[in-house]
């Protein structure tokens, strides 16, 4: 048995993959430690990290353990800043409980999740007091320098529009970095970043981190690897979402001779012959690619074939013909093609209604009508029941896709300029009482 360090409950030994990764090493058998039916799974062998936490939590003082487990347990409440709150309250964000110090927030003894949309001046005072607190989110704070060292924080999110220096406590596992990142800055961690993952819209180089651990980038556009390897030579995970995107010289990746994970989701730009052989990549016991060039998908299934069956975890999907990628580079519904709950037949209808909306818009928006609001409730109007009639046979809009049709609606109604006499908000709520799903 062990013990979970954010919510104080005993848990059953974790069950894995019985494939073992290929670069561990066998260190011996034991019998198991209980015949019980095990409650909690686990997709990897990375099982360490909680045995890490668990040693973390014991570190914490006694008395402070005894009040997090108590309040967990029971259903009081108290009164924070004219309102009523669980004691047991383990995420708070200050968009919905109006704090005036965040030192107020001392009397949650679970708090361990923290958003915040605006800066409180004793923020960090709190953040270093509250050894529970694992995850904050700060934005629209302001500050050119942030320093979070003698806290205990794990996650950090951070609005970097103003940011050019960033203290790390030696506990943090995971930065990530939200809105304008095209400036300098600095990011001070423990060791130069080594068991740091480090998450943006775009790829960063020098800032800082010249022993980092992992990285993801999202909203990849033109992109290369080889200055992933330059900046970034030690990495041992490395995950590239484009939108979609084209990667220049992808065999550099072989470079990376510590790497463990590595994975891409619509990534172009590259070929059969860039896909590194398993001998290059001595440690990679995770290896997925998703949306791809189909000779480079092929190549990768026949090359890792073997690796995969003695422990690497391979994932190797949608592979795509060229001439996909020139019909859906305008597509935001791309990566509906594919999707085993989605049939192809509604992938190319949701593409085929987002450029006739779009379409109908800019006409729109070019002849300038007097009537323009009354135009444009019949084009959200077809919109909504476009999708509609698709669900209405099988129902396969679920959250993703009822958030994904909504952010394309509200990007589309953006081509209107602000100039023009348009309700945006009216439409969107036209949209949410049509709309079936």
């Amino acid at each position: 048995m062990d013990f979970n360090p954010l919510f104080g409950k005993r848990l059953c030994i974790y069950d894995v993959k019985p494939k073992v990764p290929r670069n561990y090493i066998l260190a011996g058998n034991i019998p198991p430690l209980s015949d019980e039916y095990t409650q909690f799974s686990n997709l990897t062998w990375e099982y360490d990290d909680d045995i890490y936490h668990q040693l973390k939590w014991m570190e914490i003082p006694e008395e402070k353990r005894n009040a997090f487990e108590s309040a967990i347990k029971c259903d009081k409440k108290i009164m924070l800043s004219g309102q009523e709150v669980p004691a047991a309250s383990f995420r708070i964000e200050d968009s919905g409980l109006d704090f005036k110090s965040a030192m107020e927030l001392g009397a949650l003894p679970c708090l361990s999740i923290l958003h915040c949309e605006r800066w409180h001046d004793d923020l960090c005072e709190y953040v270093r007091s509250n050894p529970f607190l694992r995850i904050l989110d700060l934005r629209n704070h302001g500050h050119k320098s942030l320093d979070f060292r003698g806290s205990r924080l794990e996650r950090l999110s951070i609005q970097m529009d103003t940011v050019e220096e960033i203290y790390l406590n030696d506990e943090m596992e995971k930065l990530s970095l939200t809105r304008n990142i095209d400036h300098a800055f600095v990011v001070h961690a423990k060791d130069g970043g080594k068991r740091l993952l480090l998450q943006s819209d775009m790829f960063v180089a020098e800032c800082g981190l010249p022993n980092l651990g992992g990285l993801h980038c999202s909203g990849l556009g033109e992109f290369d690897m080889s200055k992933v390897v330059a900046a970034y030579p030690e990495l041992w995970e490395l995950r590239l979402w484009g939108k979609p995107g084209y990667i220049r010289n992808f065999r550099d990746v072989s470079l990376l001779k510590n790497l463990e994970k590595f994975s891409t989701d619509n990534l172009f730009g590259f070929t059969a012959e860039d896909i590194p052989e398993p001998d290059e990549m001595p440690k990679l016991n995770w290896f997925w690619m998703s949306s791809l060039p189909e000779d480079a998908a092929k190549a990768a299934r026949r090359l890792y074939k073997k690796p995969s069956e003695n422990g690497l975890d391979l994932w190797i999907g949608m592979a795509r013909k060229p001439e996909w990628l020139r019909e859906n580079l305008d597509n935001p519904f791309r990566d509906w093609d594919g999707q085993e709950h989605i049939s192809t037949t509604n992938a190319r209808k949701a593409a085929a209604q987002y450029r006739k909306t779009r379409s109908e818009i800019l006409k729109l928006v070019e002849n300038h009508p007097d009537d323009l609001m009354i135009k444009m409730e019949g084009i959200v109007r077809d919109y909504a029941e476009a999708f509609n009639k698709m669900d209405k046979r099988k129902n396969f809009i679920e959250t993703v896709e009822r958030e994904q049709i909504f952010e394309v609606l509200d990007g589309l109604l953006r081509l209107i300029p602000e100039s023009f006499d348009f309700d945006k908000n009216t439409m969107l709520e036209l949209f949410e009482g049509t709309r079936d799903f």
